[in-house]
C-alpha cells in the first residue's frame, strides 16, 4: 500500500488546499458519545473520498509532514477509506491508531507510515544529537537549491525520494532542508544526493 501512494504529492496538496478542522482534540463524537478525539480532526479542502466527502485527515502537534495513512473500513457504511495523518508525532500516530481500532466491530483501520517509525522518533524528539554537516557538502546542498535541480536524496534508513531544495532552516535541534514538497529533511539524516555522499566530518 505504500508503494501506491504519492507521499510528495499529495502532502503538497494538503498544504496548498489547507484543512478544515471539524472536531478539535478532546472533543466527543456528536453521535457516539463515548468516543472521543485524542487529535485534531477534519479533512482536506477541495478533496473527494469514498464516501462523498473531503478526505479526512488527523492533525498532530508536530512539524513532521504527512508521517501516514491510515486505511479504514467502516463496517457500519460498508466503505473503505484513507485517513491522512499530519504532523504528528510518534505518540499520536500510536494514539490514532488506537482510535481507529478501539471497536474492531465498528471500524477497524490497517497503518501505513511513510518511513520507520523510528526514524519519526528520531526527527520529533531529537533522540540523536545534531551532528553539523561537512561545509562542502552544505555548499553543494545550496547549489542544487539555487539551480532549482530535482534531486534524487537517499537518508540513512535507506528511503529514497525526488524532490527540489528550496530553503535550509536552522532550529535548536538541528538543522533541516525545507524540501519544495513542503517535507523538512534533518541534514545529517541524508546519506547522498544525486549519489554524492555526505562526507561524515563536521564544517
Amino acid at each position: 500500500m505504500k508503494r501506491d501512494l504519492d507521499w510528495d504529492a499529495w502532502e503538497t496538496v494538503i498544504r496548498a488546499n489547507g484543512i478544515t478542522i471539524d472536531r478539535a482534540r478532546h472533543s466527543v463524537h456528536p453521535v457516539h458519545r463515548s468516543i472521543i478525539y485524542p487529535v485534531h480532526y477534519g479533512f482536506v479542502r477541495d478533496t473527494v473520498s469514498s464516501d462523498g466527502e473531503g478526505i479526512d485527515v488527523f492533525v498532530g502537534t508536530a512539524d513532521s509532514g504527512l508521517v501516514a495513512v491510515i486505511w479504514t473500513t467502516d463496517h457500519r457504511k460498508g466503505d473503505r477509506e484513507c485517513k491522512f495523518i499530519l504532523d504528528c508525532t510518534p505518540e499520536e500516530v500510536y494514539l490514532v491508531n488506537g482510535f481507529i481500532n478501539f471497536d474492531r466491530s465498528l471500524m477497524e483501520g490497517d497503518l501505513v507510515l511513510r518511513a520507520p517509525m523510528g526514524e519519526l522518533w528520531d526527527a520529533v524528539h531529537g533522540v540523536r544529537a545534531y551532528e553539523p554537516i561537512d561545509c562542502g557538502f552544505y555548499d553543494r546542498l545550496e547549489h542544487w537549491a539555487v539551480r532549482g535541480e530535482s534531486c534524487e536524496v537517499r537518508l540513512e534508513s535507506g528511503e529514497t525520494f525526488t524532490d527540489r531544495f528550496e530553503d535550509f532552516d536552522n532550529r535548536p535541534d538541528g538543522e533541516f532542508a525545507v524540501m519544495a514538497s513542503g517535507r523538512r529533511v534533518r541534514l545529517d539524516r541524508i546519506a547522498t544526493v544525486n549519489g554524492v555522499a555526505r562526507p561524515g566530518s563536521a564544517c
